[in-house]
C-alpha cells in the first residue's frame, strides 16, 4: 500500500496515475513517502497498489530464477527523474519536465529511457547501499493461515 502525504513540487511533476502535470510550479499533489509515485488528490484512489515489493510474494511473476538461485528484478517507476538524469544504458540525458517519461528503479535508483530498457541487465544489483538492505527476495510472509510462503 502507498503512504501518501500531501506535498508541493518545485519543478513540473506529473501524475503516476492520469499522467497529467500536478500543475502550478508549487503543485498540491500526493506523494507516497516509500516510492515516491504521484497523485492528484482525485487519482491517488485510482493508483495501483505498486509500492517498493516487501517480501518475495510481493514481487510475483517478475521474479527471476537462473542457475544461480533467486534474483531480484528492477522495480521500475516510470517518469518524475532529477533534471541530471542520465541512461545508464546510452548515458544522455534522460526524463522530461514535458511529460512522463523514461524510468528509475526503486531500488538501484538505474535510470533508463523506455527504448533502452531492454538493454539493461534484468537483475538489480540494489545500488550504493546493497549491504544495508534486506531485499524482498531474503523475506518470506506469511499468509492469514499464519502459513509461510516458501521460495
Amino acid at each position: 500500500m502507498h503512504n501518501w502525504y500531501a506535498c508541493s513540487h518545485a519543478r513540473p511533476t506529473f501524475c503516476n496515475v492520469c499522467k497529467d502535470s500536478l500543475s502550478g510550479v508549487t503543485s498540491h499533489g500526493l506523494s507516497c513517502e516509500v516510492c515516491k509515485f504521484k497523485a492528484h488528490k482525485r487519482c491517488a484512489v485510482r493508483a495501483t497498489n505498486n509500492c517498493k515489493w516487501t517480501t518475495l510474494a510481493s514481487i510475483g511473476k517478475d521474479i527471476i530464477e537462473d542457475e544461480d538461485g533467486i534474483a531480484m528484478p528492477h522495480q521500475w517507476l516510470e517518469g518524475n527523474l532529477p533534471v541530471s538524469a542520465k541512461c545508464a544504458v546510452c548515458d544522455k540525458t534522460c526524463g522530461s519536465v514535458l511529460r512522463l517519461q523514461d524510468w528509475r528503479c526503486l531500488w538501484c535508483k538505474a535510470m533508463v529511457h523506455t527504448a533502452c530498457m531492454d538493454l539493461y541487465p534484468r537483475k538489480c544489483p540494489l545500488g550504493q547501499c546493497k549491504v544495508s538492505i534486506i531485499p524482498p527476495t531474503a523475506l518470506n510472509s506469511i499468509d492469514s493461515d499464519g502459513r509461510h510462503y516458501t521460495r
